[in-house]
């Protein structure tokens, strides 16, 4: 499969449909509300959907390109590449983020431990998307 394909590009955008639904379901729940209080006073009071959906389909492609592009170097199999993909996307997402504020915020281990959760749930989903689109069969 060559890196720079339409099949990429439509698999990261669709990887990106798939990204804001997850996003809505695991950061827009009523436990991630109580658990992310500790935000509240920065916090947007609304949402805005789409320009969040517009950086999740946007992200997505480039995860995608990525994926493509670092393929050979994951570990054989579909699911086995993919969830080894989404293992080093949360590293570098959110266990790097939860650790800055960690460091810097005052917000309860359990709001970081949730986010952690939610992300690696969040990014094995999408890595697993990714590897059964785009490894080849």
């Amino acid at each position: 499969m060559h890196v720079f394909s339409l099949r990429v590009l439509l698999v990261g955008a669709s990887g990106g449909l798939l990204f804001a639904l997850l996003d809505g379901l695991l950061f827009g729940s009523p436990l991630a509300q109580q658990m992310e209080q500790a935000f509240r006073p920065i916090s947007r009071r609304r949402v805005i959907v789409p320009l969040g959906v517009a950086i999740d389909i946007v992200a997505s492609i480039i995860m995608a390109f990525v994926f493509a592009l670092f393929s050979p170097l994951l570990p054989a199999g579909a699911a086995a590449a993919g969830l080894a993909f989404g293992l080093i996307v949360w590293f570098f997402r959110f266990f790097m983020s939860v650790g800055s504020q960690a460091v810097l915020l005052n917000v309860p281990w359990p709001s970081h431990a949730y986010t952690l959760i939610a992300g690696l749930l969040q990014m094995m989903a999408l890595g697993l998307f990714y590897g059964l689109t785009l490894r080849p069969r």
